[in-house]
């Protein structure tokens, strides 16, 4: 669903230049800020099981929104046909194929601020209500950097932007080694905007770029398989 959803909004950005990667994204994270603040409360009196059909009311509201969505124009039947001779032109680049192997390198890395930090809040005593705090501001410190991470990226290029999000997300990991406050995790959340904001942002940038317009659903779905499900 992030793939399909990324492709949707980078879909958007190619038929109008109003509108950036991040300025898409960014509601994302406000949806998540919001979710995680209101259901911490809820479950400080109801039972964990109740998140299930919560979920699932919300997913179908989504599913119901995705029908109002206007899809492109059809084009002519050639330019949809799918040949296995299109893959040279991304797997093809030596560039490109380099880029999705450290990717995987990252995203086990990254993984555990991800998918098992709600883990670590609660083996430092954190309730279920400091859970949703946390992640309501690691959603709130991604806004800033959702709307203004492409002028970082004019500023500093891709590459460098990229470098500077691997070494915050190794000093992040570091402090959370050393602590066992859930007041301070909370707070070191705040540079989720640095570990995940601006690395979507310049990961973007920089594969975008490398990858036919045509194609470049096909590479977000890539960014997707290889940092989050390799």
């Amino acid at each position: 669903m992030g793939s399909l959803l990324d492709s949707l909004a980078i879909q958007q950005t190619q038929q109008t230049s109003r509108f950036s990667y991040g300025a898409f994204r960014v509601w994302g994270s406000i949806g998540w800020a919001i979710g995680c603040t209101l259901m911490g409360r809820y479950l400080i009196t109801h039972e964990l099981a109740h998140i299930f059909p919560i979920a699932a009311i919300f997913y179908f509201i989504t599913l119901l929104s995705s029908l109002a969505l206007k899809s492109e124009e059809k084009k002519e039947k050639q330019e949809r046909d799918f040949v296995f001779s299109h893959l040279v032109a991304v797997f093809g680049k030596k560039q490109i194929m380099l880029l999705l192997i450290l990717l995987i390198f990252y995203g086990i890395g990254i993984s555990p601020l991800y998918v098992f930090i709600n883990l670590y809040y609660r083996d430092i005593g954190a309730t279920n209500y400091i859970i949703g705090i946390a992640f309501a501001v690691q959603a709130l410190s991604e806004l800033p950097f959702f709307f203004f991470g492409h002028k970082l990226v004019d500023r500093f290029g891709a590459e460098k932007l990229l470098l500077g999000v691997v070494l915050a997300a190794i000093f992040r990991m570091c402090i959370y080694g050393f602590i066992s406050n859930p007041s301070i995790a909370v707070m070191i959340g705040l540079m989720q905007g640095i570990t995940l904001s601006l690395f979507w942002v310049g990961i973007v940038s920089y594969l975008h770029p490398l990858i036919p317009v045509k194609w470049r659903s096909t590479g977000q779905s890539l960014i997707w398989a290889f940092h989050l499900g390799a």
